[in-house]
């Protein structure tokens, strides 16, 4: 390809219009491309999409690239031992089936379109894990919940760089909810490996109870986002009073229903995303054809190779 045929061709990339919540810098490009390369180096791993790649990279900034590709493998054994689709029809289903196991836990998943990011309203008193979760598949459905509702908190790249609001109703929470085991193995097998960024963690009507949840769950966070978690905090308006019933209304199940159409709209958007975007495009898209010629003259000395 001549000059004139490339900057023709740079020229036609660059007029179609790019989603201001996909764009990306050019560091954020280049960890990406760096995990991509390590991870198709990597015998362990099967390859993601350019996309999962682009939220690792924007995740864990402190990271080095081995650590992120360790965090890779282990989703990706997440993925294998839960039977994981990657679907949003899936992530729909199981989201409905953990607010039934545990009902009035996950009270909303919502979009902030003044802040670019999404948020999730739980309620820690109906976790109720010791009584819910006795068999395997009732494992499965606690696992898949967390991974197909973190999914779809980030169905943008705009989003994973801002980060997730989580609002935590505790009132009325008791040892009963809180399972060490159960929360050792969350930690282990996905919370510690998930690429997930918070923007703030609003821990609402906190007790002795929680104050021990959080002693236990800590450890699964890194130091340099514990900042983030705010225990004690009171919603103005609300001092002292549960928050729940902002999120039933007209009823608990139209609330019920409405979180679930939420996480599979975003989910889908996600995979609509995920389908579309290519760290080649997003390259070319910030790239003079000068750099382009060089990218394609250093490939042709390593074939050469």
């Amino acid at each position: 390809m001549d000059q004139a045929q490339l900057e023709q061709s740079l020229n036609v990339i660059k007029s179609k219009p790019v989603d201001p919540l996909m764009q990306l810098s050019e560091a954020e490009i280049a960890r990406a491309v760096n995990i991509k390369a390590s991870v198709e180096q990597d015998d362990r791993i099967q390859n993601r999409s350019d996309f999962e790649y682009v939220q690792y990279a924007l995740t864990n900034l402190n990271e080095t690239v081995e650590q992120v590709l360790e965090r890779v493998y282990l989703v990706q054994c997440f993925r294998q031992e839960y039977r994981l689709n990657d679907t949003p029809e899936e992530g729909a289903e199981f989201l409905r089936k953990w607010s039934l196991m545990c009902p009035g836990l996950i009270l909303a998943v919502d979009h902030l379109p003044i802040h670019k990011n999404y948020t999730v309203t739980i309620d820690m008193s109906k976790l109720l894990p010791k009584e819910q979760i006795k068999t395997d598949e009732d494992l499965r459905v606690y696992m898949a919940g967390h991974y197909y509702y973190w999914n779809s908190l980030y169905p943008n790249f705009m989003a994973i760089r801002q980060g997730w609001t989580w609002v935590v109703e505790c009132e009325g929470t008791t040892m009963a909810s809180l399972d060490p085991e159960l929360i050792e193995k969350s930690g282990h097998h996905l919370f510690k490996s998930y690429p997930k960024n918070e923007k703030s963690i609003f821990v609402l009507n906190t007790s002795t109870t929680i104050n021990i949840w959080w002693s236990l769950f800590k450890r699964f966070v890194p130091a340099d986002q514990r900042a983030k978690y705010h225990l004690g905090y009171q919603i103005e308006g609300f001092e002292g009073r549960r928050i729940d019933g902002l999120y039933k209304m007209p009823t608990e199940e139209a609330g019920r229903q409405r979180m679930i159409s939420h996480v599979h709209e975003f989910l889908t958007l996600r995979k609509k995303n995920e389908a579309e975007f290519s760290l080649v495009g997003a390259a070319l898209q910030i790239m003079t054809p000068e750099e382009v010629h060089q990218v394609i003259a250093n490939q042709n000395d390593r074939m050469a190779d």
